[in-house]
C-alpha cells in the first residue's frame, strides 16, 4: 500500500466516518485508556481510517492478526520478538504489549523521546481478536493486567460484534465503527464510474445526473458491498439501473439473516 502525505491523510480523515466516532475514538486515546473494543466488519476501511488518523494525530500504530503476526502500520514490516513467537499466538502478543506498555510506564524518558519524535502515543490493534475471547484465565488475566497499565500505549480489540466475558465486561468499553457516510459513498461511486468510463463513455455524466439516487440506494451497506452493487449494475446494463442495485442490496441483507429488507421505491 503506497503511503500518502499529510495533506492527503487529513483530507481522507475529514471525509471518513462521523464526528461522534472520531471524537470518541480520539478521546479514548488522549485519556490514555489502555484497552477498548471496536466493532466493525470493514477491516480494510478501518485500517484506512487508522492510517490517516495516525498520520494526522501523531500516533505510532501496529496491527496484529493470527496470520501475519505483528506489523508496523506505517511500513507494513513485521515486528519480531527475541523471546516470543508473536505470530498465531494470542497469549504471546498480549505479553509483548504488556511489556511495551509497562516499559513506558516505568521509564518516563521513553515517553519524552516519543514526544520529541512527534509521537503522541502507541496503538496496538488486535484484528479479529474476538475469536480468542473466551472464559480463559490466561487470556482474561493478561487483558486485566493490560487494563491496569497507565501508559502511552493503547490496545484495540476488533470484531464484527462485541464479545466479552463476565470477568472483562466492565473493563473493555466499546464503540462502533460507523458505516460509510454520504461523502465516502460518493467518492467510491465516482471511482467505480471512472473505472468503467472507457467502456461506457457517458457514464460520468449519467452518474452526475443520478448521484443522489445512487448514493441513497446503497446506504446501510459496507463499502465493498456498495461497490459490488454499483459494479453489478454496470456489468448487467452498461449503465446505472437502480432496481438492479436495490435487488443486490436486498440479497446482501437477506443473506446476513439479521435484518429484513423493505423496498420503499414503490
Amino acid at each position: 500500500m503506497a503511503k500518502i502525505n499529510f495533506e492527503e491523510s487529513k483530507e481522507c480523515l475529514d471525509l471518513m466516518c462521523d464526528d461522534k466516532f472520531k471524537t470518541d475514538f480520539s478521546n479514548l486515546l488522549r485519556s490514555r485508556y489502555p484497552l477498548f473494543y471496536i466493532t466493525t466488519n470493514e477491516e480494510r476501511r478501518f485500517i484506512k481510517f487508522l492510517d490517516s488518523f495516525c498520520a494526522v494525530k501523531g500516533y505510532e500504530c501496529y496491527l496484529w492478526d493470527a496470520y501475519n503476526g505483528l506489523v508496523n502500520l506505517n511500513d507494513r514490516k513485521e515486528v519480531t520478538s527475541k523471546t516470543e513467537d508473536l505470530k498465531s499466538n494470542p497469549l504471546a502478543i498480549l505479553d509483548y504489549i504488556i511489556t511495551q506498555a509497562k516499559g513506558y510506564e516505568n521509564r518516563k524518558s521513553g515517553i519524552q523521546d516519543k514526544k520529541d519524535a512527534g509521537v503522541n502515543g502507541v496503538i496496538f490493534v488486535l484484528l479479529d481478536y474476538f475469536r480468542f475471547i473466551e472464559p480463559n484465565p490466561d487470556i482474561e488475566r493478561r487483558l486485566k493486567a493490560l487494563s491496569d497499565v497507565n501508559s502511552i500505549v493503547g490496545t484495540i480489540i476488533t470484531g464484527p460484534y462485541y464479545k466479552t466475558t463476565e470477568v472483562l465486561s466492565n473493563l473493555v468499553p466499546v464503540i462502533d465503527f460507523p458505516f460509510a457516510n454520504q461523502n465516502e459513498i460518493k467518492k467510491a461511486l465516482y471511482t467505480v464510474a471512472e473505472g468503467a468510463s472507457l467502456n461506457v463513455p457517458d457514464i460520468i455524466s449519467e452518474t452526475r445526473k443520478m448521484e443522489k439516487e445512487l448514493v441513497d440506494s446503497v446506504r446501510g451497506l459496507t463499502m465493498v458491498e456498495a461497490q459490488t452493487a454499483f459494479c453489478k449494475s454496470l456489468v448487467c446494463h452498461r449503465g446505472w439501473n437502480i432496481k438492479t442495485i436495490l435487488e443486490e442490496k436486498r440479497q446482501i441483507i437477506s443473506k446476513s439473516g439479521l435484518l429484513e429488507y423493505f423496498d420503499k421505491t414503490d
